[in-house]
């Protein structure tokens, strides 16, 4: 087996998805379209819009009802959770709200960290979503967590300049089908904040699984 030259090798491979908007409307904005000619543009132009299209199939079955199986076993968890309520002392002692695994961090958005357009960079947020998600799994397990994915991730609403941003996480569903790497999905949910019109308003929902 030859080895490969390092100089050579692949070490990153990066899909990214924009959309155009108008600056001034914020609305979207027309494109030109791609007329892809050789063979290798042709195969690039494919492998692309049949990652959009699984894209867009995935986002049609999240929206699917759920089926018997998941409503039982979400009929469950909701029992349990009233016994929390309820009648914590009687309630399983291997199980905890979700709303006693939160975290939240706070701060002002600096303008380094505006993009070319004066906005918040996008891959800024997702960073301090991490950071948070990280953290909040530490916290849950007791243990060093190995990031392994990131969901869709939205961006509803523009960050701006001199924003206060409060970034709030928690754990949404553990599965432990492989005890020596249990798995652990974490939701973080920005909120650009203003105090002085008591406006609060969420602007990037994401899911990190660790």
């Amino acid at each position: 087996m030859k080895a490969s030259d390092s100089s050579d090798s692949l070490a990153l491979t990066a899909n990214f998805t924009f959309v155009a908007r108008d600056s001034k409307t914020g609305k979207s904005a027309p494109i030109n379209q791609i007329s892809p000619e050789t063979d290798q543009e042709k195969l690039l132009w494919k492998e692309a819009d049949d990652r959009n299209q699984t894209r867009k199939k995935k986002r049609g079955e999240n929206k699917k009802d759920m089926d018997d199986k998941e409503a039982g076993r979400l009929k469950a968890l909701l029992a349990e959770g009233r016994v929390f309520c309820d009648m914590p002392a009687l309630a399983d002692r291997d199980s905890i709200l979700i709303r006693d695994t939160r975290l939240d961090s706070s701060f002002i958005c600096q303008p380094q960290q505006r993009n070319i357009h004066g906005r918040i960079f996008g891959g800024f947020l997702m960073r301090k979503a991490l950071e948070l998600a990280f953290s909040t799994t530490y916290a849950f397990a007791g243990a060093a967590p190995l990031f392994l994915e990131a969901d869709h991730v939205d961006f509803l609403k523009p960050v701006d300049v001199g924003n206060f941003l409060r970034l709030k996480s928690c754990v949404l569903y553990t599965e432990l089908e492989t005890p020596n790497r249990p798995l652990i999905n974490v939701e973080v949910v920005a909120h650009v904040t203003s105090p002085e019109i008591r406006s609060s308003e969420v602007s990037n929902p994401g899911k990190k699984t660790i």
